[in-house]
């Protein structure tokens, strides 16, 4: 079966089409790994932060 589809001639559009699909499939991926870094990211900063409160005159 793969040798069936290397046989097969892709024309330069059809070929610059599916590299456009994979490069948006890549993007999307990317970016719901930078989503998840960044959930990750703020959970681990939320457990270290102090909240502090500031009255007027402290400055």
């Amino acid at each position: 079966f793969v040798q069936q589809l290397e046989d097969q001639e892709v024309s330069p559009y059809e070929s610059r089409i599916n590299q456009i699909v994979e490069l948006d499939e890549e993007r999307r991926a990317s970016h719901q790994r930078h989503v998840k870094f960044r959930e990750k990211l703020k959970i681990l900063f939320d457990k270290k932060v102090t909240p502090m409160a500031f009255n007027i005159g402290d400055l």
